[in-house]
């Protein structure tokens, strides 16, 4: 695939908010995004151990974006919040091919600046690696239509809340999104 038509397909990853995510039923899903879909730890780990190489992590976004109602709700958002969160949207790609799209949204400073922190260090090195968060929902499939004509992606959301005692519930929603070259069968 051309640099120029992979760019035109990930366009919607640079925009706050183009495109929404409606749940799905499993299903729905072919196996190949069940298999993922299922996946319990680090999504960066098993991309990495499924294709014998650890993936990069690209940023598109980071930064304030609309929340949908959905998420708004799975994050415990308050009517003062305006509807309106932190987002920072991302590519996992293996040999410059983009395998898993994913977008993180927050609605509280504490982790807009551990996301904004992170830059390009994969975000499973939070959620896995320290004993700082926990899931508080399960695992969600999803569906996506980025845009008109664009193809449809199937993944996942969960959520996650700050261990730590705050004032306020500190809570993360991670959605993936399995793209077509994380679905091909690998080949040795």
């Amino acid at each position: 695939m051309s640099t120029l038509l992979l760019a035109e397909k990930l366009a919607w990853l640079t925009q706050p908010r183009k495109f929404d995510a409606h749940q799905v039923n499993l299903s729905e899903l072919s196996a190949a995004n069940r298999d993922w879909l299922q996946v319990e730890d680090s999504m960066t780990a098993a991309i990495a151990a499924h294709f014998d190489t650890a993936p990069v992590v690209n940023v598109h976004f980071s930064g304030p974006s609309p929340l949908l109602a959905w998420e708004a709700k799975l994050l415990q958002a308050t009517a003062a919040q305006g509807g309106r969160g932190f987002a920072r949207q991302i590519t996992l790609t293996v040999n410059d091919l983009p395998v898993l799209a994913a977008r993180s949204v927050c609605c509280t400073r504490q982790v807009e600046q551990e996301l904004t922190e992170l830059r390009t260090t994969p975000l499973a090195q939070r959620l896995f690696i320290a004993d700082q968060w926990t899931r508080y929902t399960p695992t969600i499939p999803l569906r996506i239509q980025p845009g008109p004509g664009c193809e449809a992606y199937y993944g996942r959301v969960c959520g996650w809340q700050l261990t730590a005692q705050a004032a306020t519930a500190q809570t993360l929603l991670v959605q993936e999104y399995f793209l077509p070259d994380l679905l091909l069968p690998r080949t040795c």
